[in-house]
């Protein structure tokens, strides 16, 4: 919780003859891409009802309306033209390691101990 949804946890009640319920979980809106999220939602503590083992838990994908790696790009991406991508390469592979450096774990730390290993040989 808190980079792409809200945390979330309240009661749910049922009338006698409703057997599904639909749950709002807010989604944080920004222009940042990010891998496909997974969460999980769990139901617990059940009151005069039985909760079915393999049905106390479902897992939410959320996928990213952003485009990688950036929104900036998104005409040039979608257009497929080489000419376009061309015009905003160097940009284009800036926003990539930018977006690599800032977004993948390990990434950020890896990389600088190798850079700072690599001017031992100089």
């Amino acid at each position: 919780a808190g980079r792409k949804y809200k945390k979330t946890q309240g009661k749910i009640d049922f009338s006698p003859a409703e057997h599904a319920r639909c749950i709002d979980i807010e989604l944080i809106n920004d222009d940042a891409f990010d891998t496909t999220l997974e969460f999980k939602v769990e139901l617990f503590a059940a009151k005069n009802c039985t909760l079915q083992i393999r049905s106390t838990r479902c897992r939410v994908v959320v996928l990213d309306d952003d485009m990688f790696p950036s929104n900036d790009f998104e005409e040039e991406i979608k257009s497929g033209d080489d000419a376009a991508l061309h015009a905003v390469g160097f940009r284009l592979l800036l926003a990539f390691i930018s977006c690599t450096f800032f977004n993948v774990p390990t990434i950020a730390w890896k990389s600088i101990v190798m850079f700072l290993l690599a001017q031992l040989g100089n």
